[in-house]
């Protein structure tokens, strides 16, 4: 599998950076440097976040659960990575970046007029900003190929695909989302039926539940619909180290879903967002807030993990 590409800079927006983190978390070191977390696409360079440029020499790097190292990041991967931002508040140093992709397998349709595929039963859109390892472009992809796909999801559950790599070699299918629809051996995720009799979960001991961010990793098979899973990762649990908790401040920008007005709040890529008359609104006002807009929200995330907004930024299409 080939990790090097490049993306241009238009993928750098699509990120998620936390900065002004308390004491237990992070905050200033009396130097006004601040702990900073990150969610989102990012940029090679050496990791470029919103506009920051990142120092990943030193950091501790992980792809697809195993240790790699920071050569091995590539534009357009999906990361989650904790390190600190300089007083400039254009530099930081990366002390861990985890890679995380949106599915891996098989692909069971593929439409380049539309710029779309479907791979484990999920959706994958491309566009001009999509990058692709080891295939020229959706041109040259056909079904039964194999591909593992970065990106973000919008309100109905499509990928639009940051990073798109072509796989030589044969490796477990893997799928993430939110757990639905749970009973004693089976749950939904992302509208596939996952079935977890046989799989180990991690990390021992946890429990499954409605709600819960997990990885499935196993083998899909098409004709059934049916995702047969060897193991089961709770991500929010097992990678706390890359996730920012109570009292840290979180920026985050994807599609919003679920919104909902009577309670003033929104979700992006599982992450519940509440905002109120006090929040400021840039590029747009709180009118322009529906499913599918792509916004970037600003502020603290509180004790049961809701982002409170003081700033949401309605991004435009370019």
């Amino acid at each position: 599998m080939s990790w090097v590409s490049r993306r241009p800079t238009l993928i750098a927006v699509l990120i998620a950076i936390v900065a002004t983190i308390t004491s237990c978390g992070g905050g200033t070191d009396g130097t006004g440097i601040q702990v900073a977390f990150v969610q989102g696409v990012m940029t090679k360079g050496s990791v470029i976040v919103n506009g920051i440029h990142f120092d990943d020499s030193s950091a501790a790097v992980e792809i697809d659960s195993l240790s790699a190292t920071p050569a091995d990041l590539a534009s357009g991967m999906y990361v989650r990575l904790r390190g600190s931002i300089n007083p400039d508040g254009i530099s930081g140093i990366a002390d861990a970046v985890q890679v995380v992709n949106e599915v891996r397998g098989s692909i069971t349709a593929v439409d380049a007029a539309a710029g779309s595929l479907v791979v484990v039963g999920q959706n994958v859109l491309v566009d001009a900003a999509t990058l692709y390892a080891d295939v020229a472009g959706i041109a040259n992809l056909n079904v039964g190929q194999r591909v593992e796909v970065f990106g973000l999801r919008d309100a109905n559950g499509a990928i639009h695909a940051s990073r798109i790599e072509l796989l030589e070699t044969e490796s477990e299918d893997d799928l993430r989302g939110l757990v639905s629809s749970l009973t004693a051996s089976a749950f939904t995720l992302n509208g596939v039926v996952v079935d977890y009799a046989a799989a180990t979960i991690e990390p021992a001991g946890a429990e499954l539940a409605n709600g819960q961010s997990v990885e499935a990793h196993g083998s899909f098979d098409e004709a059934s619909g049916v995702f047969t899973a060897t193991r089961i990762v709770l991500g929010e649990l097992i990678d706390g180290s890359v996730q920012p908790g109570s009292g840290d401040q979180l920026e985050l920008e994807g599609f919003i879903a679920n919104l909902s007005v009577a309670t003033t709040t929104f979700s992006i890529n599982g992450r519940t967002v509440r905002y109120s008359v006090a929040t400021r609104f840039e590029g747009g006002s709180v009118a322009d807030l529906a499913n599918n807009v792509e916004v970037e929200a600003d502020g603290v995330v509180d004790s049961a993990g809701v982002l409170q907004a003081d700033k949401i930024e309605i991004k435009r299409p370019d």
